[in-house]
């Protein structure tokens, strides 16, 4: 086993843009991001990216285009795995150090520890606030 990261490193972001293409269809493009900017780009680099465009033929439904690099890719697979084990780990400590089940049940840290941190990220990735 390594410890060298070969996913993006984070933080990352969830952007979404709406435009019209030359041919004044509406899209939407949903992607995750660097939550800082690329050196050689000068802004945000996509991690994974999202559209939809123009089909091959002429009266076929939008086509969806997906760009993600592989190791990012496996990084997400295991998102929910990683959730789980961090909210039993964080579960784990808070019952043995600190008696507070209830705030991680109510999505906030007790206060009195590092696990707060730990507690936003389980809140933030089951869709709360960024």
């Amino acid at each position: 086993m390594t410890n060298e990261t070969k996913h993006t490193p984070g933080k990352w972001k969830v952007k979404t843009f709406k435009w019209k293409d030359y041919l004044g269809y509406n899209h939407t493009e949903t992607i995750i991001v660097t939550a800082y900017n690329h050196a050689q780009i000068k802004g945000p680099a996509p991690v994974v990216a999202r559209w939809k465009g123009l089909p091959e033929k002429e009266g076929d439904p939008p086509r969806s285009f997906i760009g993600i690099e592989s190791n990012d890719a496996k990084l997400i697979a295991c998102a929910p795995e990683l959730l789980e084990a961090l909210e039993h780990t964080t579960d784990s400590w808070c019952k043995k150090y600190c008696g507070a089940r209830q705030s991680i049940e109510r999505n906030r840290g007790c206060g009195q520890c590092w696990v707060r941190k730990h507690v936003e990220l389980i809140a933030r990735a089951k869709g709360g606030s960024e």
